[in-house]
């Protein structure tokens, strides 16, 4: 499957990534102290997801008959 990017895809990512970020910040008490050491692990998270990432791009399966 080949996901393209749409400006109305664009526009509701931006809408969630806000609402998250809101969310977070209320839930943690707009504490911003540890905020460096959580940046730190989701940039770990993100790297390892990215390096375990298939390197080819899936196929179709072939249509049954």
């Amino acid at each position: 499957m080949t996901v393209h990017s749409t400006e109305r895809g664009r526009s509701n990512t931006t809408l969630v990534r806000q609402e998250w970020a809101a969310t977070v910040s209320e839930t943690a008490g707009h504490d911003t102290e540890h905020l460096d050491a959580a940046l730190t692990l989701l940039r770990a998270v993100e790297h390892g997801l990215t390096k375990t990432r298939p390197q080819n791009r899936a196929t179709r399966p072939a249509a049954q008959q």
